[in-house]
């Protein structure tokens, strides 16, 4: 078994205490029976305090801790205003080469290039086999990961709905949820159905 230490500072408040008892204090005022009272039972008993409240005052207490969730939630606003910020290209777009009118294919990154409309473009990321700009993908897929995560808590469930979602990635991994979800819910109930009628059969 483990040796617990006290802290200095309650040691030390318990020794002023016990030495005030000792010395202000007799014997009767010391140790005087008090009589019982259900109104400071309840006081005593009660606690305002939170597990979250603690845990979150102890979380911004760390510096790295706080430093960390604001690179975190940084990384995830620079996820959805990427595409609205200027010099930016659709992460869909093959991008062609002007003068050849060939596919800027497998570009290292960093490489400056002259887009169709004129204006000079550096991919900072380079480009894939088929054009497409690596910045902007790696961003557009992070994106779509997010959407997908937060679809199943963000869509309706209602089945008439499913014809209005929209016809994209995540539109289309929503259908199938709802659609699994579904197909789910009519074998519990057909399952459930059946019970009920294996019971009737039996009780007559």
């Amino acid at each position: 078994m483990g040796m617990r230490f006290k802290n200095p500072r309650v040691e030390k408040l318990e020794e002023s205490v016990n030495e005030a008892i000792r010395t202000k204090l007799s014997d009767e005022e010391a140790f005087k029976v008090v009589p019982f009272d259900e109104a400071a039972v309840e006081r005593t008993g009660y606690s305002n305090y939170s597990y979250w409240r603690s845990t979150f005052r102890a979380f911004r207490k760390n510096p790295v801790a706080m430093i960390l969730v604001c690179i975190v939630l940084a990384i995830l606003a620079f996820t959805f205003i990427q595409p609205y910020l200027p010099n930016q290209l659709d992460s869909f777009n093959s991008n062609i080469n002007p003068q050849t009118g060939a596919i800027f294919r497998n570009l290292e990154p960093g490489s400056k290039v002259v887009l169709e409309d004129g204006r000079d473009f550096t991919f900072i990321m380079g480009t894939n086999e088929l054009g497409q700009d690596l910045w902007s993908r790696l961003w557009g897929a992070t994106r779509t990961s997010l959407l997908i995560g937060v679809a199943k808590y963000a869509m309706p469930y209602d089945i008439e709905f499913r014809d209005d979602l929209p016809k994209t990635l995540v539109g289309k991994v929503a259908y199938r949820v709802l659609e699994e979800e579904e197909l789910a819910k009519i074998k519990s109930e057909s399952a459930k159905a059946a019970e009920k009628k294996a019971e009737a059969i039996e009780e007559t």
